[in-house]
């Protein structure tokens, strides 16, 4: 079955654990910005600390202070705009950001070739009425697409290796790094804001550091999820013998639950599929069809030489290779097509009959099932 939802707790139907933690809520939130179009703006450049907090109510609609845009004007671009009357109008907000983007103030000083510079740069579109105020929305939207641009803090992109109360292990080009939460942080999933404990392992994310390294702005995405059988081929993962889906060069694969403590690579999940052994478990993937997050466990096993040693058993693969696992509370076993129990199966192997076994485990990693067969004398 098909499902589109967050990562949550309460979304995985194999109960295959997250972290057990309470993240704090984002502290950048406004009553009056819900689902307008300069919403994760607003909420970055507050987190950020280029704008300030005012509480419940951002009132997006207002015309910018002219305090709060010689601030902004200062931090991102160096320019006095302090000077001026007491509202802004778009002309001055087209000099401010074009001079910061590179135009030289000794090449124009019609506002009408800011503009065209802007709207060449993405910024602003070039109907703008020069003479109109500029709202605390459009300021905001203006100036994150032009701290964008210059990139004026740090932007990392990757995968969410772990969560907890305190920031985010994130994988990326340059590897696994813990980076802190900032006071102010803010979070979006689906370009919808949400708390932080939506943004759980496998998302990808995009997170804005402020100048102290600390997480500021985070924004990911929803992830779908298939369960069944698990096949790694060739850079790509089969889920449930139909699902094909390509593999981020970032993502997260848990470790094996009958390992709890030992990670696990997809180097290991394709050295372990040579030697007959068989996944199930459970994906989740974007909407690009690019798996980010996998919960795999082994569910059978075959072609190892297998022997009980308490409390369950192992098995042997040659080579210096194997691996052990304990017994569910109850254990079908089969000999030759018999129902029989595990005391027959220790009698049967001391016999030195010569045979094959089946191991069956569950998602807990334990063995609920053997099936033993006879091998033919030639």
């Amino acid at each position: 079955m098909k499902m589109r939802k967050l990562l949550v707790t309460g979304a995985l139907s194999l109960s295959l654990a997250f972290s057990s933690f309470v993240l704090p809520a984002y502290a950048v939130s406004f009553e009056d910005t819900v689902g307008i179009g300069s919403e994760m703006a607003i909420a970055k450049l507050v987190s950020l600390g280029l704008l300030p907090n005012p509480g419940e109510n951002f009132n997006p609609d207002q015309a910018i202070s002219r305090a709060d845009f010689a601030n902004l004007a200062k931090q991102l671009t160096g320019a006095d705009a302090s000077k001026g009357g007491k509202t802004v109008t778009y002309a001055e907000l087209s000099k401010v950001l074009a001079n910061g983007l590179g135009l030289k103030a000794a090449w124009t000083n019609r506002p009408i070739d800011y503009l065209f510079y802007l709207e060449r740069k993405g910024v602003l579109d070039i109907d703008t009425d020069l003479d109109a105020t500029v709202t605390r929305a459009d300021a905001a939207d203006a100036f994150d697409k032009y701290l964008t641009l210059k990139g004026t803090f740090t932007t990392i992109s990757g995968v969410v290796a772990g969560a907890s109360d305190t920031g985010l292990s994130i994988t990326s080009e340059s590897g696994t790094k813990a980076y802190p939460f900032a006071k102010d942080v803010s979070a979006f999933i689906g370009g919808q804001s949400t708390d932080l404990s939506s943004v759980q392992q496998g998302v990808p994310v995009e997170v804005v550091l402020n100048k102290n390294g600390q997480i500021a702005f985070v924004s990911g995405v929803f992830l779908d999820a298939e369960e069944g059988t698990l096949v790694l081929s060739e850079g790509k993962l089969k889920i449930a013998d139909k699902f094909v889906k390509d593999i981020n060069i970032n993502a997260y694969i848990s470790p094996l639950p009958s390992q709890p403590s030992e990670p696990f690579t997809f180097a290991q999940f394709a050295e372990y599929q040579n030697k007959g052994i068989s996944f199930s478990g459970q994906a989740f993937f974007t909407d690009q069809d690019e798996v980010t997050l996998i919960y795999p466990y082994i569910s059978s096993i075959e072609g190892a030489s297998v022997t009980f040693s308490a409390p369950g058993v192992v098995a042997d693969f040659g080579e210096g290779f194997s691996l052990g696992f304990n017994l569910g509370a109850e254990v079908k076993v089969t000999i030759d097509g018999a129902d029989s129990n595990i005391d027959n199966y220790k009698a049967y192997q001391k016999a030195g009959t010569k045979h094959s076994a089946t191991l069956g485990l569950n998602a807990n990693g334990e063995v609920v099932s053997i099936v033993v067969t006879s091998e033919k004398a030639e």
